[in-house]
């Protein structure tokens, strides 16, 4: 090995004791990534994680005492054209095997929500028709689809069965209209509805620290997380510290093996 090469090898494990000198030290100072609902839940988990924590946050007699502060929130990424009255909102979970249901009586809003699991077959027809046979005077005005996903940007035709979407709404297999259509993605309409809605109860901290415990979720599923504690990753993330970390990796093992003969 040349001079040169080992003042590069020095250099980089220097940094390597820098760095596990500066996370230990963060971690004395309390910093942590601990959160209280991937310790119980994976952070992937659809309907016990994601469903629910949206649909609580949703309803307006929720444990949260807001009323109807989130659902309005909420509801302004909608553009303002879907006029509901959220004062008188109830909202359901696996409703009708519906992921979120929310209704004032008059207008219904169907939340098809995705992160990982597949589209089944003809799911947005069957929700659509389910709420036409119980609300018979229910028009194509008065249902919205939000079909809720990582970065998906409309259901499959497995979902739809012979109805398909066109711009803003539904069509039967007849090219009538049979429901207003909505996308929604967890990195831009949770996340930014989320922080809306911790902006409003920022002074109250047992929800704006649930709200930011949520969000680190969302971020997590969305690969935008970044843990307070400093990881390796950031230190590799310099292009000649990753190329001498795979140089360590990949002879490694040979090494080992001669230091224990």
């Amino acid at each position: 090995m040349s001079d040169i090469d080992e003042a590069k090898y020095k250099d980089f494990f220097e940094k390597m004791r820098n760095f596990k000198h500066k996370q230990a030290e963060q971690k004395k100072r309390g910093f942590n990534d601990f959160n209280l609902l991937t310790t119980v839940l994976k952070s992937n988990d659809e309907v016990r994680l994601h469903s629910r924590m949206i649909a609580a946050l949703l309803n307006p007699q929720g444990l949260h005492y807001q009323g109807a502060l989130f659902l309005e929130l909420f509801l302004q990424k909608f553009g303002g054209g879907f006029p509901f009255d959220a004062q008188r909102a109830s909202v359901k979970k696996e409703k009708d095997n519906v992921d979120i249901y929310i209704t004032d009586g008059i207008k219904h809003i169907i939340i098809e929500n995705k992160v990982d699991a597949k589209d089944q077959p003809e799911q947005i027809k069957r929700y659509i028709q389910t709420i036409k046979e119980k609300n018979l005077e229910a028009t194509s005005e008065d249902i919205v689809v939000v079909y809720l996903s990582k970065d998906r940007e409309m259901p499959s035709s497995l979902s739809l069965g012979d109805y398909f979407i066109n711009d803003k709404y539904v069509y039967d297999v007849n090219g009538h209209e049979v429901a207003i259509y909505f996308n929604m993605h967890y990195g831009s309409g949770i996340l930014e509805w989320l922080y809306a809605c911790k902006n409003e109860v920022h002074n109250i901290t047992n929800l704006n620290e649930s709200l930011e415990q949520y969000i680190h979720v969302v971020k997590k599923i969305i690969y935008q997380y970044k843990g307070k504690v400093m990881r390796l990753k950031e230190l590799l993330e310099n292009n000649d510290n990753y190329t001498m970390a795979r140089e360590i990796a990949k002879n490694f093992e040979d090494s080992r093996t001669e230091m224990i003969k």
